[in-house]
């Protein structure tokens, strides 16, 4: 789960670390901006944000939101099917650097992209029902992943979610991330690690720390020049 999601809870916080007017007055000071999000509930939860190549912060919110730094634009519709975004559907959004697109993850949605030639949002489809994504990520090679924690893993390829059959013994995956082409997933009580779609190492939460309860679930990963950080669900950070 993205830090974002937690800390932003009823605005967005632009922070101004390095404004002229901070330089001008104390080095040491960092000038904070509160930006409100037109049309939307001042107490919804910001659940992900994420800027394209353009410069262009996306949130997800109620719905989607793009703010150029003046204004901001929000989508709520979803096509083909003319469907609305209802209360806390998005759950994660990333840039495809492949693809040159904005991925949008939902609950009950499935995946969803934004289409920059029209400013349409769509559905894309899926081979095996509408899995409720819970993280995306993208691997060296170009693939996107999708964890589910309620349906597993998932590929995208040729715009259509593809569920993966050869990871026997992930259950739960909520957490995953990438360095190169390796994909790190975090699920029920274990972490694994796969290249090119095939699970290379599997590890026990309580190999790790012995004092941890059985049942520990991975809620986030962060891999950081060399170092994998895990986060979990209450028995802190590794």
């Amino acid at each position: 789960m993205s830090s974002f999601r937690k800390s932003l809870i009823t605005i967005l916080i632009v922070v101004a670390a390095f404004s002229s007017r901070a330089q001008s007055t104390n080095s040491n000071e960092i000038e904070f901006d509160h930006i409100s999000i037109p049309g939307t509930m001042s107490s919804a939860m910001v659940e992900d944000m994420v800027q394209d190549p353009l410069g262009m912060l996306w949130m997800g919110k109620l719905m989607l939101h793009r703010y150029d730094g003046k204004r901001f634009k929000s989508f709520n519709t979803i096509y083909p099917d003319s469907v609305i975004f209802n209360g806390k559907e998005i759950t994660k959004l990333v840039w495809d650097k492949k693809g040159n697109r904005l991925l949008i993850g939902t609950r009950n949605l499935g995946l969803l992209q934004f289409r920059y030639e029209d400013n349409y949002v769509i559905r894309l489809p899926s081979q095996s029902g509408i899995p409720i994504i819970s993280d995306i990520a993208q691997t060296e090679d170009g693939r996107i992943w999708i964890s589910s924690f309620a349906n597993g893993l998932f590929t995208l390829e040729n715009d259509t979610l593809k569920q993966k059959s050869n990871v026997e013994g992930i259950l739960q995956p909520l957490a995953i991330t990438t360095y190169k082409d390796d994909l790190w997933v975090g699920g029920y009580r274990s972490l694994f690690l796969l290249r090119h779609g095939r699970i290379q190492k599997s590890i026990s939460l309580q190999s790790l720390m012995p004092q941890w309860e059985e049942g520990v679930q991975i809620s986030s990963l962060f891999y950081d020049r060399g170092f994998l950080w895990i986060g979990t669900e209450r028995s802190g950070v590794i």
